[in-house]
C-alpha cells in the first residue's frame, strides 16, 4: 500500500499469495535513486502446506506482478507469520 500524504491518495496493489503466510514486507531501495517506487520488496514467508520459509523478492514499481525471485530459508523462519488456525510448528 502506498499513501501519497500529499494528495492524501492511497493506491492498493495485491498479488494472491496462495497458501503463502506473508510476513510484514521491507522497501530496499535502489542506491542513489529518489523515487519511492524504484527498488523491491523483501519479505519472509511460510507455505502452509509444506512449512517451508522463502524470503520473496518483489518489484518495488509493480509489486501485483508477484516476485521477481525467491530465495529458499533452510530453517523455518521466525520473521514469518502464521495464519490464524494453522497448526503449530514443529521446531527444536
Amino acid at each position: 500500500m502506498e499513501h501519497d500524504v500529499r494528495t492524501t491518495g492511497t493506491t492498493v496493489q495485491a498479488w494472491d499469495a496462495g497458501d503463502l503466510s506473508v510476513g510484514e514486507s521491507v522497501f530496499a531501495p535502489t542506491p542513489g535513486t529518489r523515487r519511492s517506487d524504484h527498488g523491491y520488496w523483501l519479505t519472509f514467508t511460510t507455505d502452509r502446506t509444506d512449512d517451508t520459509s522463502w524470503l520473496l523478492v518483489l518489484p518495488g514499481d509493480d509489486p501485483a506482478q508477484g516476485p521477481v525471485a525467491r530465495l529458499r530459508i533452510p530453517s523455518a523462519s521466525p520473521s514469518a507469520c502464521t495464519a490464524p488456525g494453522s497448526p503449530p510448528r514443529n521446531e527444536p
